[in-house]
């Protein structure tokens, strides 16, 4: 369905760069532009087999894109974009549930970019660069409904290179429509499981886990409808934004189980994120 959708999106990218008569490009762009607005979307993180978690997260977003007058060789502008989000989720296993663990995101991109077409009508941007996310899951201290499994802090990050096509128009009205598709190549990953928050009388854990990850991919798409005022621009963009990661590195810890003594080695399984929500933001 993800991939049905990208396809979908990028043929209608290509349509759109077509000349269509009621549009015309933004002649007015600024050398320096700022952007900056609230999100909300829906998450879930799977394991599948092994557990999910999935609530309603609460963000910003802001962005602030340079341009080079004259370009400077293959560059035409710079622009770095940074976004949070919080939000409380449920966790779900065959152990049993947690309600209203406080979950957040953070992610940011720095990226270098080029108009690959560019018409009275219409800018196709390509740009790639280097983004980093951390998700911190903070479910320490919680017992699952079964009460026989604690809970602990988790703590992902990643860090990749995105690969971003992008379409703006306007029409003379100031109206304008757009969309956005980017894949992420997955450079590496750190899965951190603070096992010690779960310490009890049953089970102590020697340290936490800390477990590489080496293999995966994020997707994201959009579509963006924006209204140009006099001193500002105000743009809605429904998202969707995916992740697949493959299984970690091993790490072996030291554990007591009920008073015996076991050396233990933990991975991080195979696991999927999806995000989908809405974002609004002031372009000036």
């Amino acid at each position: 369905m993800l991939i049905r959708a990208t396809k979908t999106l990028a043929c209608l990218l290509c349509l759109q760069a077509q000349p269509l008569s009621l549009l015309q490009a933004d002649t007015s762009r600024k050398i320096t532009q700022f952007e900056i607005g609230p999100e909300l979307s829906h998450y879930t993180y799977e394991e599948p087999g092994v557990m999910k978690i999935s609530g309603m997260m609460v963000g910003i977003s802001g962005a602030v894109t340079r341009r080079a007058p004259q370009g400077i060789g293959v560059v035409d502008f710079l622009r770095i974009e940074a976004e949070a989000a919080r939000g409380s989720v449920d966790y779900s296993s065959k152990d049993g549930t947690i309600k209203d663990i406080d979950d957040t995101i953070i992610e940011a991109r720095a990226l270098l970019g080029k108009e690959v077409y560019s018409s009275e009508k219409s800018v196709v941007t390509l740009s790639s660069g280097f983004g980093y996310r951390q998700l911190h899951d903070n479910g320490g201290g919680r017992v699952t409904s079964g009460g026989s499994n604690p809970s602990y802090d988790r703590e992902s990050n990643y860090s990749f290179i995105p690969v971003v096509l992008e379409l703006s128009s306007l029409n003379s009205h100031g109206w304008g429509i757009g969309g956005k598709v980017e894949y992420d190549y997955f450079l590496t990953g750190m899965q951190e499981s603070e096992l010690t928050d779960a310490n009890n009388e049953g089970y102590t854990y020697s340290d936490d886990l800390e477990n590489r990850q080496h293999d995966g991919y994020g997707l994201h798409v959009s579509l963006k409808a924006t209204k140009k005022f006099h001193a500002c621009s105000l743009f809605i963009e429904p998202f969707l934004r995916y992740w697949k990661i493959n299984s970690s590195d091993w790490d072996t810890i030291e554990q007591y189980n009920h008073g015996v003594l076991e050396t233990k080695a933990y991975v991080e399984p195979n696991n999927h994120t999806t995000q989908y929500g809405l974002k609004v933001a002031l372009l000036f």
